[in-house]
């Protein structure tokens, strides 16, 4: 009967940690931009948040199911599965860097400041993925652009 209370406790701690996930992230501040609709959200914080309080593995399922919910419910689809991997890269990075700093709850301000400049990998890894993406996939639709404006006097 123990085991299942644990397992019951678990389910309902990564359920809870995917709501808190899912409202952070729709807290959102819009940015400036000529393409698109940008915005900062909190999301990345709460799935921190989850892998730190519940542990790695449960904490990043329930970020990775949070961020993936918010997209699919936003018309962000296509992204759904890249934040659900990408919740467990971040969740793992994190997780090392606090086992590496032992970090307690009464640490000290210099393993503090590590964990906080360790939060920016996602902003890393978003940044240097986009531009790969990007650099990739342009290379071959400005081609295709090109073909099929030229040709069908769109220009």
């Amino acid at each position: 009967m123990r085991q299942q209370n644990r397992i019951v406790i678990d389910i309902v701690l990564v359920a809870l940690f995917t709501s808190i996930t899912f409202v952070a992230t729709s807290i959102q501040v819009p940015m400036p931009a000529l393409i698109g609709k940008p915005f900062v959200h909190l999301g990345n914080s709460a799935v921190l948040l989850s892998v730190l309080l519940l542990g790695y593995k449960r904490g990043a399922l329930a970020g990775g199911f949070g961020l993936a919910l918010f997209d699919v419910m936003h018309g962000y689809a296509m992204e759904a599965p890249y934040y659900f991997v990408e919740c467990f890269i971040v969740g793992g990075v994190a997780a090392y860097v606090f086992s590496l700093v032992n970090y307690k709850q009464h640490g000290t301000n210099l393993k503090l400041i590590l964990v906080i400049l360790s939060s920016l990998f996602p902003t890393i890894i978003n940044c240097i993925t986009t531009l790969v993406v990007v650099f990739v996939i342009y290379r071959v639709l400005a081609e295709q652009f090109k073909r099929l404006f030229v040709r069908n006097n769109f220009s």
